[in-house]
């Protein structure tokens, strides 16, 4: 009976100038660059460092040839929902005369002042586009809250671990000097004010939050090139 032994290869992964540590078929770990004699066939690997997210697959080695492995991991990104949101105007009355003597009449006139929500969430998002801004699984919530009256915009702002337990407060206001010809303008200009207010105070805040290291976003997974070429002993 004839014994038959898998045939040695070569094996050199890289990382592309970021120290990784793998290992191969769940071995000791080693440090990139690496060059390693080991069998064909297929090998399990894993791949971390600090700061970014795991990885790991599978690859095969071709018999006698070098197969060269570029791992490129992924840095990790603090996760971000935005809860709830509400931006929120408010009706006032203007009081209207007329006649005079016992004929004297007053009567009041609604009118509302809106809060255009969708630039103010723009900014929002613009202002967290350095996070991974997700809906489910967050490391952390933000919920936002604007509302104005006659004198005034203010805002509360929450931060929430992914559990959804509160950690943090912050509130900012704007007085509300209102024009009589652009009523509506004003508002929205302070609203967005206040949010710039609120994005000054929650951003610091934002690196008391851990992100989760386990597992990266379907959308942002390690990059492993495989290529083969001739053996280090080919002259």
């Amino acid at each position: 009976q004839t014994e038959l032994l898998p045939l040695q290869a070569y094996l050199r992964v890289e990382s592309g100038g970021i120290p990784l540590d793998f290992s191969l078929d769940q071995g000791p770990p080693a440090p990139t660059p690496a060059l390693l004699d080991v069998k064909a066939g297929n090998h399990h690997y894993r791949a971390w460092a600090p700061g970014y997210y795991s990885a790991e697959g599978e690859f095969n080695v071709v018999p006698e040839l070098l197969t060269s492995v570029q791992i490129s991991l992924v840095p990790v990104k603090l996760r971000v929902a935005l809860g709830n949101f509400q931006a929120e105007g408010y009706t006032a009355y203007n009081t209207r005369s007329s006649g005079s003597g016992v004929y004297y009449h007053t009567w009041e006139e609604p009118y509302q002042v809106y809060l255009d929500a969708n630039p103010i969430k723009e900014k929002l998002r613009a202002a967290l586009g350095h996070y991974d801004l997700i809906d489910q699984d967050p490391d952390c919530v933000i919920s936002i809250q604007i509302s104005s009256d006659k004198e005034h915009i203010q805002g509360a702002a929450t931060l929430a671990d992914g559990r959804g337990q509160l950690r943090e407060t912050v509130t900012a206001k704007r007085d509300m000097p209102f024009l009589s010809f652009d009523e509506q303008g004003s508002a929205q200009k302070r609203a967005l004010e206040v949010a710039d207010d609120l994005l000054g105070q929650i951003i610091p805040l934002l690196a008391r939050f851990q992100p989760q290291t386990d597992k990266a976003p379907p959308d942002r997974q390690a990059q492993v090139k495989v290529q083969t070429g001739p053996s280090p002993a080919t002259p």
